[in-house]
This record gives C-alpha cells, sequence and structure tokens, in this order.
C-alpha cells in the first residue's frame, strides 16, 4: 500500500502527528520526510492545515502592558532630532573625531526634516570645532584641548 492510501485509510485512528508519521513509517517502510510530506500533502487535500511534527511552543511569559505602545523616551528616540542628537552627542568618545557627515550618519537624521538647524543649535557648540573647512564632533574636552592648541575654531 503507498503511503497516501495508509494515511487517507488510518489518519483517524492517531492523535498526533508524529504518531501517525511513525506507524506509516512502519506500515509502508517510507522515509519520514516522505510520511510527513504525504500527510501534510492528505491534509491540505481534505481542508486541514499542514501538521508540523515538532510544534514550536512558548512557555515565557510575558507583562502585555509592557509590550503595547512606545515609552516616550522610544518615542523621542524615533521623532525628537534634538534629543537624538543629544543622547548620540553624549556618547561621543574622548580622542575620536567624526566628520559631521559621519555624525549625521550616526544619529541616522538624513531625510528627517529640520536636523540643521538642531546640529547647527548653539546648545552642541561644546561637541564640534572646525578644521579645514570641515566640521568635527567629538567629546568636549576633545574639542577643547583642539581648540587651544589652535588646531580647530
Amino acid at each position: 500500500m503507498k503511503p497516501t492510501e495508509w494515511l487517507r485509510a488510518n489518519k483517524d485512528n492517531y492523535t498526533t502527528p508524529k504518531e501517525i508519521i511513525e506507524a506509516c513509517i512502519e506500515a509502508t517502510g517510507t522515509t519520514y520526510d516522505s510520511a510527513k510530506s504525504q500527510l501534510q500533502r492528505v491534509r491540505r487535500q481534505e481542508g486541514f492545515a499542514p501538521v508540523n511534527p515538532h510544534p514550536i511552543t512558548f512557555t515565557q511569559s510575558y507583562d502585555m502592558k509592557q509590550s503595547i505602545g512606545l515609552s516616550e523616551s522610544e518615542l523621542r528616540a524615533k521623532f525628537d532630532i534634538n534629543f537624538i542628537v543629544q543622547q548620540a552627542a553624549q556618547k561621543l568618545e574622548k580622542g575620536t573625531f567624526l566628520s559631521e557627515a559621519e555624525f549625521i550618519k550616526l544619529c541616522n537624521l538624513r531625510g528627517m526634516s529640520g536636523y540643521r538647524s538642531v546640529i547647527d543649535h548653539p546648545d552642541f557648540k561644546d561637541f564640534r570645532g572646525r578644521a579645514g573647512g570641515q566640521t568635527y564632533w567629538s567629546h568636549p574636552e576633545s574639542i577643547q584641548k583642539l581648540k587651544n592648541e589652535g588646531v580647530l575654531t
């Protein structure tokens, strides 16, 4: 008897897909993968959903309240350009200088309207300096050090 015929005749005698597949293998001598695909084919033809002999189960519980909506800081991190620039500027490391283009890319500001007025705002003057016609961003101590040495203006 072919696996498909056997599965059609015996599918109601078992409770789990794994039991059906194992019994089909024993009765027809087919392989596991073949029995599994034949069972899925039979169930699809008869209007059942495909069978997964290794179902995924989720045991970790979580608080629905935490997973719904955005916090204020998450919302600001997505849309508040001033917040985004301020967070990135505070993370700048001493001794590492980014060109303005690199800093804009780091903040992911391209495509956001109004970012130029934010990065040019006086609140961020301690984080930037100019050299060779280009603006560089870094930790305020590094910027001040090079300004004192005359490297940056």
